[in-house]
């Protein structure tokens, strides 16, 4: 399992630096599609649609769902580093959209999901790492809230299921 200070390595590198990160890699990051293998193997099971927002994101964004419904999970892989995020889209509040790791999964397509990042060579991070602040200047995010999701995955002042945690939704 990846320690926070080698994520700070990882995005320290990636960013050239904390105070005046340089942002010029993402575009070009994403149309080279790191991710297709994973990408592909996942579309062998699932509907799979690119959800990424590149004027936020700092990963490709997969909107992952079984053939005919509607979408089950969401997962973000840092275009950063082989890191990945697995949110479950299914009604959960708060902190139990995280699917960190095979004792969360709550069915066999989740076990599927992990299981093809793992084959990918890309970790899923926890919870608790992905909630360690980073000194990193974003745009949207307020300063004192950044923290390795923001800077691995997307700049968005809350962490999936925070908000709701946070404000009772």
């Amino acid at each position: 399992m990846t320690e926070p200070s080698q994520l700070f390595q990882v995005i320290v590198d990636k960013y050239k630096s904390l105070e005046s990160p340089d942002f010029h890699w993402v575009i070009k990051e994403h149309e080279r599609k790191p991710y297709r293998g994973l990408e592909q193997c996942l579309m062998s099971r699932f509907s799979v649609e690119d959800i990424t927002d590149l004027n936020n994101d700092v990963s490709c964004v997969l909107a992952i769902s079984p053939e005919g419904s509607g979408v089950q999970w969401t997962l973000k892989i840092s275009l950063v580093g082989p890191y990945a995020v697995l949110l479950r889209e299914t009604g959960a509040r708060g902190w139990d959209v995280y699917v960190q790791a095979e004792s969360d999964a709550r069915s066999e397509d989740e076990y599927w999901i992990l299981e093809a990042c793992r084959q990918h060579a890309i970790e899923v991070l926890r919870l608790d790492v992905l909630k360690t602040p980073i000194g990193l200047r974003l745009f949207d995010t307020d300063p004192e809230r950044v923290r390795l999701y923001q800077a691995l995955f997307s700049d968005n002042d809350y962490l999936p299921g925070e908000y709701d945690a946070e404000h009772g939704a």
